[in-house]
């Protein structure tokens, strides 16, 4: 009988978190475990469990992983989770520049507060089998279709996904909606990492596929972003669904989907000159700052051969990987994409409306093109508020009229109150044409979900700029990197952060930056560290 590790160490990190969390919430972050009572922690748990296992290889498990810590103080060992000393870490945080000591350095938080608690997602049990076996008999689905739903859902190396309830139910309604003559709409309310992305995108690559021919290419869904960084994430996660396809299409005798992101970081044109405008330069080529390694999570060149010969295809920076992300997989160029639009555009709001009267590109957007858009992704919704969301409401009612056919709306969102009755505010739909679609009650609670809420320090005269600043820098070090992750999973890599004041978020965003010792296009300054490594211990022993 094997014995399910990850399980078993998330299931003995509950146990420590708790007990950590009774002195982190009264302020006391300097606590932490001895090595005899760490040691009669994990005895007690293994004997609990029914584990045969000895306990200080049990313990370097979690140790390997980054989960647990251990500090030598005065002699003595003492240990910390991840989270207690991130805790720690953010309470204490100081603003510390060069040739500064940071004993001396202002402090930067007053007070926070702390909760944790399980983590809730839906339980996904709704197999590829019964899932094919709903939608055919609903009539949803045609023969490529049912294949495309198939591949996704079932593949070689990720194996077999299981749907969530609320997943099914999206995917049902989004297919049903785009056999409707009228526009219609669908809201997905669903947390964080619940997988309320893959209710669209399952039905959507899979409506797309149906539509595909060899020699024919025009934009049939948008993905807006409220977030360039939303953007980047989710265009890497969509472009891994579409290759699960490849197969299946070429058996079919169709090409393979064709995906595209028309926004800032987009080159015009395949020159030297243009991608270097846009992209980081590294060696032998540039750096793509939206798609990482299907293979190995790396870093992807666009090779100066390659932009040369006007050849749009990106090469995994590792030798040891070899990864090559083809031309018919991906469009690099806004020209390129004018000449063949992708099957599926990545976009901005902002974009969207620079694009309106572009002679140039708007029928990348379907304006004035023979073949108009039938999906549109609306994500993070929730963002869509105040005047900045009457501006994209008004947005999508001036497209709407351009194109002046039916398409099926589908918007995600974390939060939202009578979500139906704002997504038909916002995208000009009828009421009556839009659907809710949220988690039911079948969920189950698994490891943990950390809240924590910093207060800046008005006493030391830093901004509260200066904190938030700070913090997206540890929080950053907090989490895995994103190459070789120690958890093994159980750690996210990526951060986001969220403003409601434009000034600020332009400030914080360019500060981070130079904070980070980069310049605004992101690229590394030179002679110039992260203030972060003012931070190491070797900095830190030689100013005493």
């Amino acid at each position: 009988m094997t014995t399910n590790w990850d399980k078993i160490i998330r299931e003995f990190l509950d146990k420590l978190e708790r007990q950590e969390v009774q002195l982190l919430t009264w302020g006391i972050v300097d606590g932490g475990f001895s090595e005899d009572e760490i040691a009669e922690l994990a005895e007690d748990f293994l004997n609990t469990c029914e584990i045969d296992e000895d306990v200080w290889d049990f313990l370097d498990q979690i140790l390997d992983r980054k989960l647990l810590f251990e500090f030598n103080l005065r002699g003595d060992r003492l240990f910390r989770t991840r989270m207690a000393e991130a805790v720690r870490l953010f309470a204490r945080l100081r603003q510390l520049f060069p040739n500064n000591n940071w004993q001396t350095s202002p402090t930067l938080v007053a007070d926070y507060r702390l909760q944790i608690r399980p983590r809730i997602y839906p339980n996904r049990y709704i197999t590829p089998e019964a899932v094919i076996q709903q939608l055919a008999a609903d009539k949803l689905l045609t023969p490529i279709q049912q294949k495309a739903v198939t591949a996704i859902l079932r593949s070689p190396l990720r194996g077999e996904v299981q749907l969530a309830d609320f997943q099914l139910r999206a995917t049902s309604l989004m297919l049903r909606d785009l056999n409707s003559t009228k526009s219609r709409g669908m809201i997905v309310c669903a947390g964080t990492g619940t997988g309320k992305t893959l209710s669209f995108y399952l039905p959507a690559l899979a409506h797309i596929a149906g539509l595909l021919k060899k020699n024919e290419y025009w934009s049939k869904g948008l993905a807006i972003y409220p977030r360039n960084e939303l953007l980047k994430d989710q265009f890497s996660e969509t472009y891994q669904e579409a290759r699960r396809l490849d197969a299946v299409l070429k058996a079919e005798g169709k090409r393979k989907i064709l995906i595209g992101a028309f926004f800032g970081l987009t080159p015009r044109s395949a020159t030297l000159d243009r991608v270097q405008d846009k992209w980081e330069a590294e060696s032998g080529g540039f750096t793509c700052p939206y798609l990482r390694c299907p293979r190995c999570e790396g870093a992807l060149s666009w090779r100066r051969a390659d932009v040369e010969a006007g050849k749009e295809q990106l090469s995994c920076l590792k030798a040891s990987c070899g990864a090559v992300i083809q031309e018919d997989e991906i469009i690099l160029t806004r020209d390129r994409m004018a000449k063949t639009p992708p099957d599926l555009v990545f976009t901005s709001t902002e974009m969207l409306n620079r694009s309106m009267g572009d002679s140039r590109y708007g029928h990348v957007f379907g304006i004035a093109a023979a073949k108009k858009p039938q999906i549109v992704l609306l994500d993070e919704v929730h963002t869509y508020t105040g005047v900045h969301g009457a501006q994209v409401a008004y947005l999508l009612r001036r497209w709407q009229k351009i194109i002046h056919k039916k398409v099926q709306f589908t918007g995600l969102s974390a939060t939202l109150e009578s979500a139906a009755e704002f997504f038909s505010q916002l995208t000009g739909l009828n009421p009556g044409s839009v659907e809710e679609i949220s988690l039911g009650e079948d969920q189950i609670a698994e490891g943990m979900e950390y809240q924590l809420v910093l207060r800046g320090d008005p006493v030391s005269g830093t901004s509260l700029l200066s904190t938030s600043i700070q913090t997206a820098m540890l929080l950053r070090r907090v989490l895995d990197p994103s190459e070789d992750p120690p958890s093994k999973g159980f750690y996210g890599s990526r951060v986001f952060a969220f403003t409601d004041d434009l000034d600020v978020t332009n400030r914080l965003f360019h500060n981070l930056l130079d904070a980070e010792g980069r310049d605004s296009w992101g690229r590394p300054l030179r002679g110039r560290q992260p203030l972060a490594a003012l931070r190491s211990h070797k900095l830190m022993v030689e100013k005493g």
